[in-house]
């Protein structure tokens, strides 16, 4: 089975562990992995076996802000 678990960064914290750990996990039982991230992959603090995939979705700047968010608030919001 093909399986993407998502979450917004592999950096320390318990869900980053759990979702480490959950693909080391299904990997174990043959099933296909992939891991996504809103933050690039430099930042992780769990790091995932290479047979892993990662996709890297790089969306969060260094002020932890959501960059496509931010740009669709900014073209809803009107400034009076």
């Amino acid at each position: 089975m093909n399986i993407c678990l998502i979450i917004p960064t592999l950096n320390c914290g318990g869900a980053e562990r759990v979702c480490a750990d959950l693909a080391i996990e299904l990997l174990s039982n043959h099933h296909h992995i992939a891991i996504m991230t809103l933050k690039k992959e430099s930042e992780d603090f769990f790091k995932v076996p290479f047979n892993i995939s990662r996709i890297k979705l790089n969306l969060v700047n260094s002020s932890g802000v959501i960059l496509p968010f931010l740009t669709l608030a900014k073209n809803r919001i009107s400034v009076v």
